[in-house]
């Protein structure tokens, strides 16, 4: 199952219904061209595709680019930006080797390349910080702002602030105002992000 859309809730619950029902998940950057998404489609095949509204052309015109029968699904609801989860999920049994995310990421030479990360592979990373370091847990709010394309912020914005039960909550834009807005805003005492961003509030 792809999911091809900007942060917001429905991101995360499209991603633990693909869980439970037993799908793998392929995240795709909501900021692709139709070119971008026809190869990632043509390369893994997903049989569902989930988009927001803002990605609903570039999805229509990648799937018109691939063979197959597909048939793009909008993520529900209109605007719920800037809006804190929280609860601590759990998910039916699994293999800790299966499969449970294929990754897009672009290699020195050639297309992107899709990267096979097993439930064993995430588990590893989220008991890292929640049961031997213990930096997030129940009382953290935290703030999700990269793109949950990437690894890093899928793993330290979703999911495991809700492996403990944290609250997360999703800042509507990255731009120095919106998060300083919502660090203040919702009190965040988590916040995860790169070099580049820091030196963008930096002002550099």
């Amino acid at each position: 199952m792809a999911i091809c859309s900007e942060n917001r809730p429905e991101w995360a619950y499209a991603l633990l219904g693909a869980w439970a029902a037993g799908a793998i998940v392929v995240p795709i950057d909501y900021m692709s061209v139709a070119s971008d998404i026809a190869y990632i489609l043509d390369d893994c095949r997903p049989e569902v595709i989930f988009h927001s509204k803002d990605c609903a052309e570039a999805v229509r015109e990648g799937v018109g680019q691939v063979e197959g029968d597909y048939h793009p699904s909008l993520l529900g609801f209109d605007d719920l930006t800037d809006t804190p989860m929280a609860g601590k999920e759990s998910l039916p049994a699994f293999d800790p080797q299966e499969t449970a995310l294929i990754m897009y990421t672009s290699g020195t030479t050639g297309g992107p390349k899709g990267v096979m990360l097993s439930f064993d592979n995430l588990l590893a990373n989220i008991e890292a910080v929640t049961e031997y370091s213990r930096i997030y847990t129940r009382d953290h709010r935290v703030m999700q702002l990269l793109p949950s394309h990437h690894i890093l912020p899928l793993m330290g914005t979703i999911l495991a602030p809700l492996s403990v039960g944290a609250t997360i909550v999703i800042c509507p834009k990255i731009s120095s105002e919106a998060i300083l807005e919502t660090l203040q805003r919702h009190a965040i005492t988590i916040m995860v992000g790169v070099p580049r961003l820091y030196s963008m509030m930096a002002g550099g």
